[in-house]
């Protein structure tokens, strides 16, 4: 079994891997959001419009699983279980989180594929 040291250094390298994501990817949502003025609508746009639609709808809820798995992860390893090791609240995150990394992970995939 690791010792506390070591697991909470997994834990800080984890949780700056989910804010190195989480920031760029609402900077880039806000400043998207607010260049869309003025789009004007012609039969040759649509094609280019329902992509960057699709694009702009994977990258929200790629954010979105992000921000819910970062503030989960701070609940169960920081709030929750007190009496725990932090081993234990480790695999206790990775265990509930594995939906939702393995949803990102595949939106993912699936973003970078069809770009």
């Amino acid at each position: 079994m690791s010792s506390n040291a070591d697991v909470l250094v997994k834990v800080g390298q984890d949780f700056n891997l989910k804010v190195a994501r989480v920031v760029p990817g609402a900077i880039c949502y806000a400043r998207w959001l607010f260049s869309q003025r003025g789009v004007k609508f012609r039969i040759s746009n649509i094609f280019v419009l329902a992509v960057t639609g699709l694009m702009f709808l994977g990258g929200t809820i790629f954010l979105s699983l992000d921000v819910a798995d970062l503030v989960r992860r701070i609940q169960v390893i920081m709030v929750n279980n007190p009496d725990q090791t932090l081993q234990d609240k480790l695999d206790q995150a990775n265990e509930q989180l594995k939906k939702t990394v393995w949803t990102g992970e595949i939106l993912f995939v699936f973003m970078v594929s069809s770009s």
